[in-house]
């Protein structure tokens, strides 16, 4: 992510959001088939300084087109196949008034922008938080309004009406059987500034824990439009199932 230069055309006012610009890149180029497309579509370069000539034995340039390698994660979350990633730094620039350090990990299924895909908006993600954190569903409520919120002004740029996209968060306290766990379930009428441009109503499946040896609290987020019998929701737990707080 560190030392590429991102163009994004029509969110290029969004660049300054640091860490999100990749995530803002990654769905403008697969989201928008409308006259909008060639405004929102994000084109990637890399400037590399490379010096007039290599001393023997140098490692060749990166090619323009590969990007940066990632520095490796403080926990274990394995990428489903097709899937693909991304690592936000707290404070988040589009949500900066989430009080939180550490960072945000995030998994989109393959369809996540594609509107004609039955997993259209569906994705996991971690907030991977610095000390511990007392959640509860109040606190969540007004946090995911803020962020989801943030989010699509982020991505629609200066001139988007904000009302469109305000959110309503409704999640409540849920039974679970793992006591190390705090367990909440609910909808969030929202937005996507994606694809549709339009209202979105999403599912959401949230559940905290604490990750002692390296005194970090975990909540771990699952969102989908789908209904709960449907069948990305055991996709959505299996990559649940699989983090690990320590690599």
């Amino acid at each position: 992510m560190h030392g590429r230069a991102l163009d994004y055309g029509r969110m290029r006012r969004a660049s300054a959001l640091g860490a999100l610009s990749a995530v803002l890149g990654l769905a403008a180029s697969s989201a928008c088939t409308d006259v909008r497309a060639g405004e929102r579509a994000a084109t990637r370069v890399e400037v590399i300084a490379a010096p007039a000539s290599e001393p023997v034995g140098a490692q060749p340039a990166r090619p323009a087109d590969e990007p940066a390698p990632r520095e490796p994660l403080p926990f274990a979350w394995p990428l489903p196949p097709g899937w693909r990633s991304e690592t936000i730094p707290f404070p988040l620039g589009f949500a900066p008034s989430l009080p939180y350090r550490g960072l945000e990990e995030l998994r989109f299924a393959p369809g996540m922008f594609d509107a004609a895909s039955e997993q259209f908006w569906t994705y996991a993600f971690v907030w991977w938080l610095e000390g511990e954190v007392e959640l509860d569903a109040n606190r969540l409520n007004e946090e995911l309004a803020a962020y989801f919120e943030g989010l699509s002004a982020a991505v629609e740029g200066s001139d988007f009406d904000a009302e469109r996209a305000k959110v309503v968060s409704r999640l409540v306290a849920a039974p679970s059987d793992d006591s190390t766990r705090t367990h909440w379930r609910g909808t969030v009428s929202s937005y996507d500034p994606f694809a549709t441009h339009a209202r979105i109503e999403l599912q959401l499946e949230v559940e905290s824990f604490r990750c002692e040896v390296q005194d970090r609290t975990v909540a771990l987020f699952r969102v989908s439009p789908r209904p709960s019998d449907d069948a990305v929701w055991t996709q959505l737990a299996a990559v649940r199932d699989s983090f690990r707080c320590s690599r």
